[in-house]
């Protein structure tokens, strides 16, 4: 994979990648599979990283359960007197 040839784009995945190595989801040592990865533009001024493991096989041992969001008539409907309600950011679940 080639690396970007934006200077600011090197180094904001390359605080990606350092942040998914200081979680230890990867550790130095024998390279047993590779996971080709590119980064997106997420908003103005940041990237997300992209980890495609279609090659490697992992997506197809891996099962993820599939959830429905609801609708907003859906939510509705649910909501009864004293009921509360909450918006929860999960972002930092991700990579």
């Amino acid at each position: 994979q080639c690396p970007p040839q934006d200077d600011l784009a090197r180094s904001v995945m390359k605080s990606k990648v350092d942040k998914f190595r200081g979680r230890c989801y990867v550790v130095s040592g024998d390279v047993l599979s590779l996971i080709h990865m590119f980064a997106v533009d997420k908003g103005l001024h940041d990237k997300r990283m992209v980890f495609d493991a279609t090659a490697s096989g992992l997506n197809d041992a891996l099962w993820s359960p599939h959830f429905g969001l609801p609708t907003v008539r859906c939510t509705f409907r649910s909501l009864t007197p004293g009921c509360w309600q909450c918006d929860m950011d999960v972002g930092e679940m991700f990579l």
